[in-house]
């Protein structure tokens, strides 16, 4: 069962000038967790794991600009720029080389991190990753919403009903009506928040071009030189388990594992999730 996300204590500061927020914890070597878009920050997306990776690394979970403690980076925001903000992030902490895992929109910050500042990454876990395709499902549909005044309606009642927010986690698990409520309960602050921020509007903003996603790095997928785990849920509608599959192909040194699960393995099946990260790290 996956425990209830909790708000853990972060450690505050300014990257670009801008608040940053990051939970720190554990020992060991350094690992960044990035987490997706839309309903998320550092603890909805990797909360229930961090308890098992803290144990084997230093984990650093930073809310991603526009979510959670960090300040926006603009109405226009890309992979490359969510990148550079990691690569500075790092600076701040004094982290020179850390493994890297992202979820969705924090899976394209990880690749984008591997093949841009490769010294600064030293093994690649890449969990419903983004960047794996060229269009994403419903392309013009996500492409149109980044700019659609009832975006925020969409928020607003997702925050307000229980119910429609299990309807909206349909992408996010295989059986949406078995999340717990403490999850439930936790999407429907973050959606409430993002009411008012919009910071994944941004992102569509950015990254949604006309003919296809502004960022896809399946042609460049064979220059990854880090080991790679891909995590991956055969039951995903958002990133479909076949890119993952495609991905694994071109990637010099990479593992896939799939799980019956939606776009959100490590929710669905977190202790296993852990496990298989944690062995990935203390492989050499």
């Amino acid at each position: 069962m996956t425990p209830a996300p909790r708000k853990r204590p972060r450690r505050i500061l300014s990257v670009h000038g801008r608040r940053a927020a990051c939970v720190i914890t554990g020992r060991g070597a350094p690992l960044i967790l990035l987490h997706g878009g839309a309903f998320d920050h550092a603890d909805l997306a990797w909360g229930p794991v961090i308890p098992g990776l803290a144990r084997v690394a230093r984990v650093h979970a930073p809310d991603l600009p526009g979510y959670g403690g960090s300040a926006t980076l603009g109405p226009v925001q890309t992979i490359p720029d969510l990148g550079r903000w990691v690569l500075a992030l790092m600076d701040r902490l004094g982290l020179a080389r850390a493994s890297v895992a992202g979820l969705s929109m924090g899976g394209g910050v990880a690749l984008w991190l591997a093949l841009n500042a490769p010294g600064r990454v030293e093994r690649l876990v890449l969990v419903s990753s983004y960047g794996l395709m060229e269009r994403a499902p419903f392309h013009a549909l996500a492409r149109r919403s980044a700019t659609s005044p009832l975006r925020p309606l969409v928020y607003h009642l997702s925050g307000a009903s229980a119910v429609l927010t299990r309807a909206g986690l349909a992408s996010a698990f295989a059986n949406p009506f078995a999340a717990p409520a403490a999850t439930v309960a936790a999407v429907r602050a973050v959606a409430r928040e993002q009411a008012r921020r919009q910071s994944f509007g941004a992102f569509l903003r950015g990254e949604m071009g006309p003919a296809g996603t502004t960022t896809c790095f399946t042609r460049d997928l064979a220059r990854v030189a880090q080991p790679v785990l891909l995590l991956h849920g055969t039951r995903d509608p958002l990133v479909p388990v076949r890119h993952a599959r495609d991905a694994a192909r071109a990637l010099p040194r990479a593992r896939l594992v799939e799980m019956p699960s939606g776009h959100w393995p490590i929710q669905e099946f977190p202790q296993r999730s852990a496990r298989l990260i944690a062995g990935f790290l203390g492989r050499r």
